[in-house]
């Protein structure tokens, strides 16, 4: 019988959901075991959550009496999207616009730090990049060991809202051919 036992959603984790670390960082292989320590907390994303588009083309090809005789694929990707609210936190605007772009100063006597961004054509360095939810039935952890933001949308600075980065990033196949890892724990089914 049908049952809400594997119906989800997509909560992030208390304490932190989205982290970056250099490329070659060890990669968990589940949904529950605790980040390697290179990965940094990129702090708060917006309620809009992450977002994830899977780009797949394909070309039917016919046989003669025009039926579909087989469908080869031509493309595959994969996109994720997000809106960081963070706005203030350096290692998030280091992902964002590039770690040589972003300078940050240690506080002083004066100033708790000040950062100073860069704004240029050079590239963001691509990353490895994790993203963990934890719901009541589930946890939750898709990671990317080869991504990079690709896109930043509008930025509004305005009075009454806050400043908000939404990040296209890009995940590239690593050396297994793989743009993404998706890990769950499955809940205890009900007894029958």
């Amino acid at each position: 019988p049908n049952s809400n036992t594997n119906v989800d959603v997509g909560r992030p984790k208390v304490g932190g959901y989205a982290f970056r670390a250099p490329i070659g960082t060890t990669l968990p292989t589940d949904a529950t075991t605790a980040l390697n320590a290179a990965f940094v907390n990129l702090g708060y994303v917006s309620n809009a959550g992450l977002r994830v588009t899977y780009d797949r083309t394909t070309t039917d090809h016919r046989g003669w009496n025009g039926e579909i005789v087989e469908t080869t694929q031509d493309e595959y990707g994969e996109t994720y999207t997000v809106e960081f609210i963070a706005s203030l936190r350096g290692d998030l605007l280091k992902a964002l616009f590039g770690d040589a772009n972003v300078e940050i100063s240690a506080p002083t006597t004066l100033a708790e730090g000040s950062v100073h961004i860069k704004h240029n054509a050079l590239e963001p360095e691509n990353a490895a990049w994790s993203f963990d939810m934890k719901s009541r039935k589930s946890s939750k952890r898709i990671t990317m060991g080869v991504a990079r933001v690709t896109a930043i949308g509008e930025v509004a600075f305005v009075a009454n809202d806050l400043i908000r980065y939404s990040a296209t990033i890009k995940a590239y196949p690593d050396a297994n051919g793989d743009t993404s890892n998706e890990y769950k724990t499955l809940p205890k089914l009900p007894a029958a």
